[in-house]
């Protein structure tokens, strides 16, 4: 039987559930911005379709090392209360929007096989593979994000500017 501290994962589990939920509100936001662009829109639902689904099962892990579900909701609120005000204090345009949601992404792709290996040391194997599968769609999400930053810097480097709602 491995040694396992639930008290660091738990409070370490806590965090990033509260991250996934900041990842998905500024996603939201940054779609309704991009509203009148389809493809952009098509997109951002996908990913945050996904997300939702990620946390759901970042939930329920959570759940297994004893974080409530009202503390889960109350965190992620209150991170997504503070990001919209931090956002904005500062004007941006969609092509650092976008930025930020791949810097955002490559930290999940990274968080998401951190604790896939954790679980896999720590014994929790179902743990293991929700990171993994997580882990896989964020690889994408992140892929389709960096293209779509491309697409976006080189219309508006030709002087194409791409207009938010």
């Amino acid at each position: 039987m491995v040694n396992v501290d639930k008290e660091w994962v738990k409070k370490q589990l806590d965090k990033a559930i509260s991250a996934e939920q900041s990842i998905i509100e500024s996603e939201k936001d940054h779609r309704d911005k991009l509203a009148g662009h389809r493809d952009l829109s098509v997109m951002y639902d996908r990913i945050i379709q996904d997300d939702e689904k990620h946390l759901d099962e970042l939930k329920g892990v959570g759940r297994r090392y004893g974080i409530e579900s009202s503390k889960m909701e109350g965190a992620g609120r209150i991170a997504g209360r503070l990001k919209g005000m931090a956002e904005g204090m500062v004007a941006t345009d969609s092509f650092q929007d976008i930025g930020d949601d791949l810097a955002m992404k490559a930290t999940a792709v990274n968080n998401d096989i951190v604790w896939k290996n954790i679980f896999s040391n720590i014994g929790d194997l179902d743990s293991a593979n929700a990171m993994d599968r997580a882990a896989a769609e964020d690889e994408q999400h992140e892929m389709m994000i960096r293209n779509t930053l491309t697409s976006v810097g080189v219309m508006e480097a030709h002087g194409e500017m791409l207009e938010e709602e």
